[in-house]
């Protein structure tokens, strides 16, 4: 308000200073009330623009708005057509009508300097003619009779004597200029097109072209008179369509508006029922009769409003939940072997993620008959996923370090834990035996084995998918048969990769592809000259890279050896 009070106190002070007469009073008035609309106009359109009903309300004004506008541009447009077309056919018709009166031998006889079969109209040092020339010359002259004509039966302004047009080397040349008489009308080219003689330059033109005042009242005239190239009817058709479109765009406003006001108050209810549910009243309720989508939107808020109470009276449970969940979590990472555990021949790395807080992936260290690597993902995640692997961890121990091969453990670990996983779970399992640098290898339906040489035969580096055939745990009652393992060996330096499907099925940022075992091998072979600790590091941050998040949508586990 002190920039108001200070623009209209200069402009009062420049009101008694500097007016000298109604026209410097204007000038100062407009220039204040400009300048009134630089400072206030966009805070006011803000303010008013900030209540939806008003936005409501104003956008459907202009969409009435601009529809009338190209309404009446278009009546308008059309009608200059027509009024062009109807007055352009009037004089070429009357010139027409001349010429055919000529070839009639009417007229008087002239004598200009013009060709045999000419046809056309002749300036003359005396006036303005229509010639034709069929073994003698008859003319009439149109100077005088012509404008006066037209301005009788049809009220049509001529400026005479027309422009004559011709063209030279490409270039239009004119002779004579327009003039229009001081009457208020709509200007209106008429162009004829014919041969046009010239006594004063002695050139003939290609055609003549005159400037025609007319009004609305002559064209309306000359239609009732049923002149012209387009009919009254289509005329008045064309009016009446016109009307009733704006009368219908009208009520389309109308209904717009009523809509919008409708609309508004069921928005202002909502809006004052969320400004109570977040000062911490989940009491609110709103009551309404509508039977629209607004009012199912109303029925939705009290409904989530109502759960949104009951989530808040379970938030201490939950609470509680999670402080159990990281108790199973410390369980769990004290089930995984530790650091300490020692391989001969054999430097390793790996590390277990849980997408929620607890998970079925899982690695495990068993010492029996050589050195057991047990990698194993059970299907889903979560607390379940997380019991089921305990259960198979501590079945593998016993069996394993009871002297069981590999095959035989896994059959006899399948027929103990099968009535327990059946029908909605299952394990795959991948278990791999150091002896030294040999190494045994099952895969139970687990992910491919990555065995990566970087020495191979004339010094080329080797990478190997290694899935010999294998079913996975708890999917059928007896494996006897469904399982195979192979044998190879390891050279210094040689790496084995194993991995849950959590890292190979990790989707991208655009969910249009997966991370895949390719991918996964192309870092081991990338990275091989870092320690077993550092590859797992860079192909979990290209991992993370890929997919475009931290926390990953699944378990994952990831097991690498190498050879000394």
């Amino acid at each position: 308000m002190k920039k108001f009070y200070i623009i209209t106190g200069l402009f009062l002070l420049a009101l008694i200073v500097f007016v000298k007469g109604p026209l410097s009073a204007i000038l100062l008035t407009l220039s204040y009330l400009i300048i009134l609309g630089i400072f206030f106009l966009p805070g006011a359109i803000s303010k008013f623009l900030f209540s939806l009903k008003n936005r409501l309300l104003f956008s459907h004004i202009l969409a009435s708005i601009i529809p009338t506008l190209l309404v009446v541009f278009l009546v308008t447009l059309f009608m200059y057509i027509m009024l062009a077309s109807f007055t352009n056919s009037l004089v070429i018709g009357w010139v027409d009508l001349k010429l055919d009166e000529l070839r009639a031998g009417m007229g008087r006889e002239v004598n200009f300097p013009i060709r045999e079969g000419f046809e056309g109209m002749v300036e003359g040092r005396d006036g303005f003619y229509i010639v034709v020339f069929r073994g003698k010359q008859r003319a009439f002259r149109i100077d005088r009779e012509m404008p006066g004509f037209f301005r009788r039966e049809y009220q049509l302004w001529m400026s005479f004597p027309p422009v004559l047009y011709r063209y030279e080397d490409g270039k239009m040349e004119t002779e004579g200029r327009t003039g229009s008489e001081n009457v208020k009308g709509i200007s209106i080219p008429v162009i004829y097109v014919g041969d046009v003689y010239s006594e004063k330059t002695g050139k003939v033109y290609y055609g003549a072209f005159f400037e025609v005042k007319a009004t609305p009242s002559s064209f309306v005239k000359g239609l009732l008179k049923g002149k012209g190239v387009i009919g009254s009817r289509m005329f008045l058709v064309f009016l009446l369509l016109a009307v009733l479109f704006s009368f219908v765009n009208l009520a389309a406003m109308t209904s717009g508006i009523w809509i919008s006001r409708d609309v508004a108050r069921g928005v202002e209810e909502l809006s004052f029922a969320v400004r109570a549910v977040r000062g911490g009243d989940l009491s609110v309720r709103i009551t309404s009769p509508r039977k629209d989508q607004l009012g199912q939107l109303l029925s939705d808020f009290n409904a989530m409003v109502e759960r949104l109470a009951q989530l808040v009276e379970r938030e201490k449970s939950a609470s509680e939940l999670e402080h159990e969940l990281k108790i199973a979590r410390k369980i769990q990472l004290k089930l995984l072997p530790p650091q300490r555990v020692a391989i001969p021949g054999i430097d390793y790395a790996a590390l277990t993620l849980a997408a929620k807080g607890v998970g079925g992936d899982f690695y495990d260290i068993i010492e029996g008959e050589g050195w057991f690597v047990a990698m194993a993902d059970v299907s889903g995640k979560g607390l379940h996923s997380s019991l089921y692997g305990a259960m198979l961890k501590g079945t593998l121990l016993a069996l394993l370090a009871s002297g069981e091969g590999l095959q035989e453990a896994v059959v006899r670990a399948n027929a103990l834990l099968y009535p327990y996983l059946r029908p909605n779970y299952f394990i795959t399992l991948s278990l791999l035996r150091f002896d030294h640098r040999e190494v045994e290898f099952l895969r139970a339906g687990h992910t491919p084995l990555i065995l990566h040489r970087p020495v191979w035969e004339r010094g080329i580096d080797r990478l190997e998918y290694l899935v010999p055939e294998g079913m996975g745990i708890g999917l059928v009652e007896n494996l006897e048969g469904r399982l195979k393992t192979v044998r190879f060996s390891l050279s210094p330096g040689d790496s084995v990769l194993l991995f849950t499907d959590g890292l190979s099925e990790l989707p991208s940022k655009d969910g249009k592809d997966l991370f895949g075992v390719e991918r996964i091998g192309a870092i081991l072979r990338k990275y091989h000259s870092l320690s077993p600790k550092e590859i797992i590091t860079r192909l979990l941050r290209e991992a993370e890279a890929f997919s475009g998040r931290e926390i990953p949508p699944d378990d994952i586990a990831i097991f690498l050896a190498r050879a000394r």
